[in-house]
Parts: structure tokens; sequence; C-alpha cells
């Protein structure tokens, strides 16, 4: 991991953000589900996800973001039983509002293939308190709203990974699954990974972030 693609993770300290100039078709009225831990979305896209019993469907929302595209959320949370949130999927359904002539358009090269579909993959991290001061009406900070207001007590800081689908070649609608965990998991923090002399913990941290995003939810056949 070079020290370039360090600095332009931890620009995303403001909260996960998401790198894109902005299009889409509304969302409005698609019916999506959970039942036993598998969410199940008929259209926009059509797929079904499935997480690991260990994480706790939280809910989900949905909501206006920047005045521009429509959001829903859906959330997953392992916690402990006083309720400390160790890990966190949120899987968003996200579309530009019709009168918005954008396109999503990422700067991320990392794919992975999940049930036949690319995903553009990358690693994440942000201070979450910087997030819901600096950031009240990001999709980020509404996240840890939702979930302050469900009773969880969540972490000062979070590292992880994204997992992006364009929906089709006009990248007018996306799907993203992310995860994230808290960074005290490996005993460490947002700076101290930064130090350059730590090259190594951060690689073994994302490396350990790349395997635990994975194991915990699949992506059902249709």
């Amino acid at each position: 991991m070079n020290r370039n693609k360090l600095i332009a993770i931890f620009m995303v300290i403001a909260g996960i953000i998401s790198i894109r100039s902005i299009t889409t078709i509304g969302q409005e009225n698609l019916p999506r589900t959970v039942k036993k831990n598998i969410l199940k979305s008929e259209k926009s896209p059509p797929i079904r996800l499935k997480f690991d019993k260990k994480f706790k469907y939280a809910g989900s929302q949905s909501f206006i973001l920047l005045d521009n595209s429509q959001v829903e959320q859906h959330y997953f949370v392992l916690a402990d039983k006083q309720m400390n949130a160790r890990r966190i999927y949120t899987v968003q359904f996200e579309s530009f509002l019709p009168n918005y002539n954008l396109t999503y358009d990422y700067k991320i090269t990392d794919k992975l293939n999940l049930a036949g579909n690319d995903y553009l993959v990358d690693f994440i991290a942000g201070n979450i308190q910087y997030a819901l001061t600096n950031r009240p009406n990001s999709d980020t900070a509404r996240r840890w709203t939702y979930l302050k207001e469900k009773n969880y007590k969540l972490p000062a800081e979070v590292v992880g990974r994204r997992f992006i689908r364009l929906l089709d070649e006009s990248k007018r609608s996306e799907i993203l699954i992310i995860y994230q965990e808290d960074v005290q998991n490996f005993k460490t923090t947002l700076a101290e990974l930064d130090e350059v002399k730590n090259k190594e913990k951060l690689d073994k941290v994302f490396a350990d972030i790349a395997k635990n995003s994975t194991d915990n939810f699949k992506v059902l056949e249709k």
C-alpha cells in the first residue's frame, strides 16, 4: 500500500465521501423486504443479500439526499450486550431525481465479481463525530444518526470497504454495500495507521477488512 493511496483513503475522514459527479431514475415505492436476515429487492436492482446471523437487522430509512437524489438505507449491526456497535453493514440504494441530468463517475479501478456482477471496491475510513458535526446532511451522517436513535453506541472511528455496483450503462443508479468496523477492533487508531512507519500494520488491517467484509454476507441466486 503506497503513501499516495493511504492519503487518498484518509481524505474520506469526513465520513466516507462518495467521489462522483452526479443522475438517475427515482426509486419511489420499490418493494424491499428483510426476512431471516435476507434483504430482498424486487428491482433497481433485483437482488437478494444474506447476512450472517451474528448481525442484527436494525431497520431502514429513506430520504432525499442533498436535494438531488433518493436514498434508501438498510442496516445490519453486530453489537455486544451493551449495544456497542462493532461491525456494521449498510445497503444503500441510490438514484438521482429525474430532473437532474447527471451521472455517477467513480475513480475506482479495483473490482470484485459477486454472483455474476462486477462491483467497484475500495477501502474507507472515517471519524464518526466529524461526519455528524461537519456533514450532518450527508448519507454517512444520516446512517450514524439513525443508529444512535436506535440506542446503538457508536465507535469513534471506523475502517471498512465499499462494494459499488452501477446498475446499467447509463450510470444513473447504484447499489452500495458498505462494511465498517470499529478501528479499535485492530487495537489501533486512524492517526496511527496514517504513519509511514506503520505500513505493515496498515496492510494487515486492510487484509483483515477485505476478509471480514466478504465473509459475513453473500449474494444469493435470484
